[in-house]
C-alpha cells in the first residue's frame, strides 16, 4: 500500500495556547473529526521552539502513522526527539511483533535543541495509586506535576470532570508542596478512534487507546511543558508490573524510550511493585507524615463513588496495610462491613470479578492475613475473606437482565 500523506501546515502560537492545523489526504480523513489540533497549557508556550513543540502532535498520531502506513510530514523537528522516535517505534514493534508497522515520520529541518540537566522531573499525574506512589519514590526530585485532560469537545469547554482534576491536583500539590500544572485540549476528540479501532482492532488485539495512545499522547503533550521549565525528566508510573507483558502502550520498554533536547528523558516508574506494595507506600506516607497524600482512583467522577471495582479494590488493599479508607478521600459512613454488605449485591455484577480475584485480591488477602492485628476494623476483614462474591456476582446479573428484559432486547432488535 503507497504511503498517504498528513501534514502538519504549521504550529500556531498565542501565549499558552498551541493550535496544530493540518491537512489529511481524502483516504485518512475519516479518522480525524476537525482538522486542527488545540493544546491549552497553563504557562506561556511563546519562547517554546516549534521544533520540541511538533512533537505532541508526533506523539499523539504516531500509532496511526504506524497502522495506516502513513507519511507524516512536519517542518521543524527536534534532532534528539527524531532519533529516539526509531526506537520508540522499535519498542512497539516488539509489543506488536505479529503486526507490520509502517509509515514514516518526515521532518523539513533538524533543530538541535538543549535543555539543562536540571535534576528536576514533571510527574504525569491522575491522582491513583500507582501516580501517587510514583510521587513518594521520586518526590526530592519532582517540582511540578501535571494533570492532561484531553478529552474536550472544544478547548473553551468548561467541563465538569476537566475542573475537577485541575482542582484535585491543586490540592495535592498543597499537601505535597509542589507547583500544579494541568493541560487542557480536544486531541482525543478529534481523532475518531472509533473508525480506527473499526479499521485496525482485528490486526493488533486490544483497542486503538490502550494499545498504541494514551502513554504517548500524554508524554508527547508533557514534553514542551518540561522544555519550558527547564525540568529534564518525565515521570509516568508504571500500571504493570515486572513479569506481566502485554499490549498496553504504557509499558517500561515504550516509555523509556523517550528523548528530547539533549538531556530530556522519561522515566517510566515503579515497573518492579505490585498494586500491593504501591498501597503500602501510600500508607506508610501517610503514618510517617500525620497526612495522608488526597487519592482519586474513580475514573471520570468527580468524587470517589465508593462502589465500583477501582474504588473496592482501593478501600480493601488500603485496609490491608492498616490504613484507613476515609482518610484517603473515601466518603464511607458507619462501618466498611455494613456499608459493603449492603453495597456488594447491588455493585459487584458491575466488578470484573475475575481480574479482582486472580489478580489482586490473593496478596491483598494474604496481607490482610499477615497484618490482622493492625487492622482496625477487623470485622471487615472477616466479611471479605468469606463473602461470596461469585454468587453475588452470578445474582447480579440475573437480576439485571430480568429487570432491563425489555430494554435489552429492543436494543437488540434495533441496534439502539
Amino acid at each position: 500500500m503507497a504511503l498517504k500523506n498528513l501534514i502538519l501546515d504549521k504550529v500556531v502560537v498565542a501565549g499558552n495556547k498551541v493550535e496544530y492545523p493540518f491537512k489529511a489526504v481524502e483516504p485518512l480523513k475519516k479518522y480525524f473529526t476537525k482538522d486542527k489540533i488545540t493544546i491549552e497549557y497553563d504557562t506561556d508556550m511563546s519562547n517554546v521552539p516549534e521544533s520540541i513543540l511538533s512533537i505532541p502532535f508526533i506523539g499523539g498520531l504516531a500509532g496511526l502513522m504506524w497502522l495506516a502506513d502513513i507519511e507524516l510530514w512536519v517542518n521543524d523537528l527536534d534532532q534528539t526527539f527524531y532519533e529516539a522516535f526509531f526506537r520508540i517505534k522499535r519498542a512497539y514493534q516488539e509489543m506488536h511483533s505479529d503486526l507490520p508497522l509502517k509509515g514514516e515520520l518526515v521532518p523539513c529541518r533538524f533543530i538541535k535543541n538543549y535543555t539543562p540537566s536540571s535534576g528536576k522531573s514533571l510527574l504525569l499525574f491522575g491522582g491513583g495509586i500507582d501516580c501517587q506512589s510514583s510521587f513518594i519514590r521520586n518526590e526530592e526530585r519532582i517540582t511540578d506535576v501535571l494533570n492532561i485532560y484531553a478529552w474536550l469537545d472544544d478547548i473553551a469547554e468548561d467541563n465538569k470532570v476537566d475542573r475537577h482534576d485541575d482542582e484535585f491536583t491543586r490540592k495535592f500539590c498543597q499537601v505535597a508542596g509542589k507547583t500544579p500544572r494541568h493541560i487542557r485540549s480536544d486531541f482525543f476528540k478529534v481523532l475518531n478512534i472509533a473508525q480506527i479501532d473499526k479499521d485496525f482492532k482485528k490486526s493488533f488485539h486490544t483497542n486503538y487507546w490502550y494499545g498504541f495512545l494514551h502513554s504517548m499522547a500524554f508524554i508527547s503533550m508533557g514534553i514542551p511543558m518540561a522544555f519550558e521549565k527547564g525540568l529534564d525528566r518525565i515521570i509516568i508510573a508504571s500500571s504493570f508490573r515486572k513479569g506481566i507483558q502485554g499490549y498496553c502502550t504504557s509499558f517500561i520498554t515504550t516509555d523509556s524510550q523517550w528523548r528530547w533536547a539533549e538531556n530530556g528523558t522519561t522515566l517510566h516508574d515503579g515497573f518492579e511493585l505490585i498494586r500491593l506494595e504501591k498501597v503500602r507506600l501510600l500508607v506508610e506516607y501517610q503514618k510517617k507524615n500525620g497526612k495522608a497524600l488526597p487519592l482519586h482512583v474513580c475514573s471520570f467522577k468527580d468524587h470517589e463513588c465508593c462502589v465500583c471495582d477501582k474504588c473496592f479494590r482501593s478501600v480493601v488493599q488500603i485496609v490491608a496495610e492498616g490504613g484507613d479508607p476515609r482518610d484517603f478521600g473515601f466518603d464511607i459512613k458507619g462501618s466498611l462491613k455494613d456499608f459493603y454488605s449492603k453495597a456488594a449485591p447491588e455493585n459487584v455484577y458491575l466488578w470484573e470479578l475475575p481480574k479482582e480475584r486472580d489478580r489482586y485480591w490473593p496478596p491483598t488477602m494474604a496481607r490482610m492475613k499477615e497484618n490482622y492485628e493492625n487492622i482496625k476494623e477487623k470485622d471487615f476483614v472477616d466479611w471479605f475473606t468469606t463473602y461470596d462474591f461469585n454468587k453475588a456476582y452470578k445474582d447480579g446479573i440475573r437480576n439485571y437482565y430480568k429487570k432491563n428484559f425489555w430494554s435489552i432486547l429492543k436494543r437488540k432488535l434495533t441496534g439502539k
